[in-house]
């Protein structure tokens, strides 16, 4: 089924542009700026084949509820480790009322939401943390939104 797609730039402390695009979104891809001198190489097929570690410039998703499956959010990460203790260093627990669906050096960390959680603006402000704080390069502050509609 093919997906319309919009784009939006925001920064990590205003999420309102993207708040404000989420009624009726599928999923939503959250990539941060990064300079150009800050990109590391890119790994060798064979290399990023055998590694144990996600993408050096994070990635953060958000996707809706659909049927009886919760809001989940997650970040593809390069840190190399499991994360949820990392994350709770940098003052970013997992809130109690989310679950813990994944947290995998190298295919990331995902969290199942409770229903009618109603904090959209929070949770994004976290996911955007959170990503902040398990990149391993630079980040600028800059983000674009990848908004997926069906």
């Amino acid at each position: 089924m093919p997906t319309e797609i919009e784009h939006v730039e925001f920064t990590d402390v205003d999420v309102v542009p993207v708040v404000n695009r989420l009624a009726g979104a599928a999923w939503v891809n959250l990539d941060p700026a990064v300079e150009p001198d800050d990109v590391p190489p890119a790994r060798g097929a064979l290399g990023a084949l055998f590694s144990g570690r996600g993408p050096d410039i994070p990635r953060a998703t958000w996707v809706a509820a659909a049927g009886r499956e919760p809001v989940t959010i997650g970040v593809q990460h390069g840190t190399g480790r499991r994360v949820t203790a990392v994350l709770a260093e940098y003052g970013l627990g997992v809130p109690e009322a989310w679950t813990i669906v994944q947290d995998h050096p190298r295919r990331g960390f995902v969290a199942a939401l409770p229903d009618g959680d109603g904090h959209p603006a929070a949770t994004l402000e976290w996911l955007l943390a959170a990503a902040t704080a398990l990149a391993t390069v630079p980040l600028t502050g800059r983000w674009r939104a990848e908004i997926h509609r069906r």
